[in-house]
């Protein structure tokens, strides 16, 4: 198991699922009051931090999904069709992730941050939305590293699964 290439490349994705914890997605900069603040998105909000942090709940579901899936794809190996059906779907996954991320999340935690900051008209805070500024986080970019990791344990439960069928024509 710990010998096949497809389990450093689904254990490195298992370990970006971690990694994202400790990472921020988003800061967002914004205005209000003629005061800038900034705000880190990330998917768990700590309080030690001076800047302020909201928390990124759908992407920390989809986060924790894949890394699950990722995790017991590991342990499939003795079932190498199961294990790329298994693989498909944390693909399938990781890309709605990612979807989830960039199209939808980033700009709702925008809205949710300024509203909860400005608690004022929707003027207010339409307008501190359009002059606010976000900057992607380290974290934002784990899901695309994540589908080509998982490209590329697909391609290696491939050729194992190849290279087993070949030895069983040999017998």
């Amino acid at each position: 198991m710990i010998q096949r290439i497809q389990t450093l490349w689904l254990s490195l994705a298992v370990l970006l699922s971690a990694a994202a914890f400790f990472f921020p997605l988003a800061v967002f900069r914004f205005s209000f009051k003629d005061m800038q603040i900034d705000y880190i998105y990330s998917m768990v909000s700590s309080s030690k931090e001076l800047i302020q942090t909201s928390p990124a709940w759908a992407a920390l579901i989809c986060c924790l999904i894949t890394a699950l899936i990722a995790l017991i794809t590991i342990f499939l190996y003795k079932n190498r069709s199961l294990q790329m059906k298994v693989l498909a779907f944390a693909f399938l996954v990781s890309v709605i992730e990612l979807a989830l991320l960039y199209f939808y999340q980033l700009d709702a935690g925008l809205k949710e941050t300024v509203s909860i900051v400005c608690k004022g008209t929707p003027e207010v805070i339409d307008s501190a939305v359009q002059s606010a500024k976000t900057t992607w986080g380290f974290a934002s970019f784990f899901p695309i590293v994540q589908i080509f990791l998982y490209i590329l344990a697909l391609k290696a439960i491939k050729k194992d699964e190849a290279l087993v069928r070949s030895a069983d024509r040999l017998r």
